[in-house]
């Protein structure tokens, strides 16, 4: 079951001293983008902060702190239910099972939740225009068996694979700012080694990355906070817990080129979930609807690309939504 949110735009608003009401950044130290400062690490400062918040906080937290600061941001989310892992039984041969197409359409057996957003960067000193970024969010699930919890829904080797594009076959609208070197790519995880930015399927010339995240390590960070085997006993065998956790999150800074109108420069982006018996380095290619990560050989792995809703829309947002 997919599901696409409504757009979410928040326009600049007039520059305001950070006070008591966001006393939850209030140590962070940052001021608008419209800074008189001068100081041209500034914006990616304010955007490599929120990413940190984040990888910790969610979508939500991000967005609050965009807002606080005086940056116009959009965003656009789509989520798919199915599950996370295989299940426990085995295959006629003794391997692992492949999930069964009708577990994708049970909402309870877990899911990831793909945001993709941008941030004006235009206003800020130096030659980033926008900067895109890509949060995900699973969820995650465990029953108490026993006299412990086991994983329902859970992260499973290989990695997942997430990639951004932000030219199209046609058309190039952006190239990656800070010419174009690994300064331009962003990642942030709740650990930080649990999101990477994957150097092996880096097309600048084309116009599109990559990035990994590591969903079976993020599961086991969901367990140690949210899962506590002593609420679990005989007397309580159905005992479940879940909840959404935040994975991380993934960005590049842009500046545009051409002359295009900002409602045709479209920054794409599509996320694979993938679980199998090998972990084997992902592909990167490129479709209609973004950058398509895929895994082989796929005997091995099960995976599940999230770039579109239910209704064909695709994971992207436009310059015109921010500026």
């Amino acid at each position: 079951m997919r599901h696409i949110s409504c757009w979410y735009v928040r326009r600049r608003k007039l520059l305001k001293t950070v006070g008591a009401s966001s006393a939850l950044y209030a140590t962070v130290g940052t001021i608008s983008a419209k800074s008189s400062e001068g100081d041209s690490n500034r914006f990616k400062k304010d955007m490599q902060r929120a990413l940190s918040i984040g990888s910790s906080q969610g979508n939500k937290g991000m967005e609050k702190f965009f807002e606080e600061n005086g940056y116009s941001y959009a965003s656009k989310t789509v989520e798919e239910s199915f599950s996370l892992g295989p299940d426990d039984t085995q295959t006629d041969d003794g391997g692992t099972p492949e999930i069964e197409p009708d577990a994708i359409n049970d909402p309870q057996d877990g899911g990831v939740k793909v945001t993709i957003g941008a941030t004006d960067g235009s206003d800020a000193p130096g030659d980033t225009d926008m900067y895109a970024w890509l949060s995900v969010a699973y969820k995650f699930s465990a029953s108490c068996a026993g006299s412990s919890f086991i994983p329902d829904s859970h992260g499973e080797d290989p990695r997942d694979a997430a990639g951004i594009a932000w030219n199209s076959r046609q058309n190039e609208y952006f190239e990656l700012a800070d010419g174009g070197g690994e300064s331009a790519m962003d990642a942030s995880g709740q650990m930080d080694h649990h999101v990477k930015w994957n150097e092996d399927l880096h097309e600048p010339t084309v116009g599109r990355t990559s990035f990994r995240f590591d969903d079976k390590e993020i599961y086991n960070l969901w367990e140690d906070v949210a899962v506590d085997n002593n609420d679990c006993g005989l007397l309580d065998p159905g005992k479940t817990e879940e909840g959404v956790y935040p994975a991380g999150v993934c960005g590049v800074y842009l500046s545009t080129i051409g002359d295009w109108e900002p409602d045709r420069r479209v920054v794409r982006a599509s996320y694979t979930h993938a679980h199998g018996v090998l972990n084997i380095s992902p592909t990167l290619s490129f479709s209609a609807s973004g950058p398509a990560i895929g895994f082989s050989p796929s005997i091995d792995i099960t995976e599940h690309r999230i770039s579109t809703d239910s209704d064909g829309n695709n994971l992207e947002v436009h310059q015109s939504e921010i500026i």
